[in-house]
């Protein structure tokens, strides 16, 4: 079920942003793989959520993000949902700890951690904010939605204005109302069938479609300048 388009631009303001900033996070290391292992969100942050219990009491999820990690990759990456190379964000209820996964082929490749050292003077990390059980639309199926609902096309790596790699996935919680409301949700990242950049984002609690923005140009400044589709 498609809602307003009206909530497209909000709902980019959390999502947007975060998935270039875990796009880059971890860029510097380029690999190429011979057996792929491709999974989905879900997978992968079971895998990030069952490593950081070794160091952070009740951990949960602020963000899921598919990255470009392997130089091979191709039009078909995340074609099904799934892809081989998965950044997790992980910290507490508090905001005292976090820890940062890279994971490739079902494994750790890299991680980070880093505690709040002036947590008692009001310097906090990002807290986590959702568990395992919270998302209830995979990548997987988010695939299946966007495609037939909105027709949305995996980037070709071939296509330099593409600038993605077949199709990218982020869970998180990011503002999906007027009241400036939070809610978790998955957004699934391609070309529009208008040839554009594009993102469409699915609430997770009700599995609709609640925007879709492609990037039409930028303005004067250089901003990019997003319209619903």
């Amino acid at each position: 079920m498609m809602k307003n388009d009206s909530i497209g631009n909000l709902v980019l303001m959390s999502l947007v942003v975060l998935f270039f900033f875990a796009m880059g996070y971890m860029s510097n290391a380029v690999a190429e793989i011979e057996n792929y292992s491709p999974i989905t969100a879900k997978v992968a942050a079971e895998i990030g959520l069952s490593s950081a219990s070794k160091f952070i009491d009740e951990p949960l999820l602020f963000n899921v993000n598919s990255t470009d990690y392997l130089s091979n990759s191709g039009i078909r990456s995340g074609n099904n949902g799934k892809r081989v190379a998965w950044n997790v964000f992980v910290g507490d209820r508090l905001g005292k700890r976090k820890m940062t996964f890279l994971i490739v082929n079902m494994k750790i490749e890299e991680f980070t951690y880093d505690d709040a050292l002036n947590y008692e003077d009001g310097f906090i990390l990002t807290e986590g904010t959702f568990g395992l059980n919270d998302i209830l639309i995979d990548s997987s199926e988010a695939i299946k939605t966007v495609r037939r609902e909105k027709g949305l096309k995996p980037g070709n790596p071939k296509l330099t204005k593409d600038w993605l790699i077949g199709y990218h996935y982020a869970v998180g919680d990011a503002i999906v109302a007027n009241d400036f409301k939070t809610s978790l949700v998955i957004d699934v990242y391609g070309i529009s069938p208008n040839g554009n950049f594009a993102t469409v984002t699915i609430e997770q609690k009700t599995g609709d479609i609640i925007g879709s923005s492609e990037k039409v140009g930028e303005d004067q400044t250089g901003r990019s300048i997003w319209e619903a589709f």
